[in-house]
């Protein structure tokens, strides 16, 4: 009995030191505007350290990581007019790189319900200290200017992978079912704080997504799935009209910056604003052309992992595209890599964690308009993504291999 009580004390201390690792490693730290919380990068250090055991990589990542360094390789080669920036270079290469990281460890069943936990209880921190701060900006009168004060376009992403935890997060007791509702209201609070249209976007493709996905109408689960598609869109109507109510500043910026092109108006100004460099969507389609036209100019090796601003002369871009960003810096054979690498994330999550899978979804669709896994708390969860991904496959190869085994002992014996 004590050895079983010893055993579940070890594992719980493990578990909490699993889940506050994880949030160390997805809090957004910046120095000179720069995501720089590359922590998560000592974790399998540390683990390689203690085993001594390096776990062997499928050769199609093998093939992908080799294509990289080839890119960095050819680069530092012949583009002798960005050697001032190899530091700068090399630095960037080791930091996209990292993303293989957790690949070569295993990544369990434990370490991925922490990873979940970890997700789920820094952007409940965030959403109560963002709901803090917009009731304390109402009193004073600073509510026209909320997004000033509590928008945030960077962080949008994780957001709504922690909804989708929430969402599929099954209780044991009415108290946790309670505690459920309770995040996952907080949570769609703390989505609309955000005052990110991306955010917003994103969220509601998740969502559309799985809101299709309920259409196969199974016998057992009918009238349940039946509810669902009939009241959904009358509760997100509701919730619409009713935050005009509640909070009617709010409602008038999202209102004014996404409802607005529902209309013929509407998507007549959104197209005028493509081909005008002073707004959003043209400045991002500005910024997009240059890429594009730079990885024309460099298609294997893009810039060879620098960022776009050496295309300026302030040394100042950001792509405001996770896949611009890569094709910059990679060019379209290292992008067609880089999506590879994230359709087999994909696949994995859809047949393995629906909750996972439909917050992917969601940072898919946000990568469209800003970065993502290039920022630190996105590349960590790519690269604890890919980890999972990598020991789930040697999971099923061992198994394979032991009943290969098996059988062929069997016929031997007969």
């Amino acid at each position: 009995m004590l050895r079983v009580n010893k055993s579940s004390l070890k594992k719980k201390i493990s578990n909490f030191f699993l889940i506050t690792t994880f949030i160390v490693f997805l809090i957004p730290y910046s120095i000179s505007g720069l995501s720089a919380n590359y922590s998560y990068i000592l974790y399998p250090l540390l683990i390689i350290l203690i085993n001594w055991k390096i776990k062997p990589l499928n050769k199609n990542f093998i093939l992908i990581i080799s294509y990289f360094f080839l890119i960095l390789f050819l680069s530092i080669m012949y583009q002798f007019e960005l050697m001032p920036f190899l530091d700068r270079r090399l630095i960037s290469f080791l930091i996209f790189m990292t993303i293989f990281s957790y690949m070569i460890i295993d990544i369990d069943e434990d370490k991925i319900k922490a990873f979940k936990i970890a997700i789920v209880l820094i952007i409940l921190f965030f959403c109560f200290w963002k709901l803090e701060r917009y009731i304390s900006y109402n009193y004073v009168e600073l509510k026209s200017n909320l997004k000033f004060y509590l928008g945030s376009s960077r962080y949008g992403f994780v957001y709504i992978l922690a909804f989708w935890i929430s969402w599929f997060y099954q209780p044991h007791s009415k108290l946790f079912n309670i505690l459920k509702f309770s995040n996952i209201l907080l949570i769609l609070i703390g989505i609309v704080l955000t005052y990110s249209r991306t955010t917003l976007l994103a969220f509601f493709v998740s969502f559309f997504f799985y809101y299709l996905s309920n259409f196969s109408l199974k016998k057992k689960r009918f009238f349940k799935r039946f509810l669902f598609i009939i009241f959904i869109p009358i509760i997100i109507l509701t919730v619409i009209n009713f935050l005009h109510i509640i909070a009617p500043w709010t409602a008038k910026y999202f209102s004014n910056t996404i409802f607005i092109y529902f209309s013929i108006d509407g998507l007549t100004t959104f197209y005028q604003d493509l081909f005008r460099s002073g707004s959003s969507h043209g400045f991002r389609f500005t910024i997009l052309e240059k890429i594009v036209n730079y990885a024309f100019n460099n298609p294997f090796t893009g810039s060879g992992f620098l960022g776009c601003w050496i295309m300026f002369d302030n040394l100042k871009c950001s792509a405001h595209n996770q896949y611009g960003d890569v094709l910059f810096r990679t060019g379209f054979i290292g992008l067609y890599f880089y999506l590879f690498i994230l359709y087999k994330v994909f696949e994995y999550l859809r047949n393995n964690h629906k909750d996972l899978f439909y917050g992917f979804i969601g940072v898919l669709v946000y990568g469209f308009f800003h970065e993502t896994f290039k920022l630190s708390q996105g590349a960590f969860i790519l690269t604890f993504l890919l980890g999972a991904m990598a020991s789930a496959k040697r999971k099923v190869g061992s198994k394979f291999y032991k009943n290969s085994e098996k059988f062929f002992k069997k016929i031997e014996q007969s």
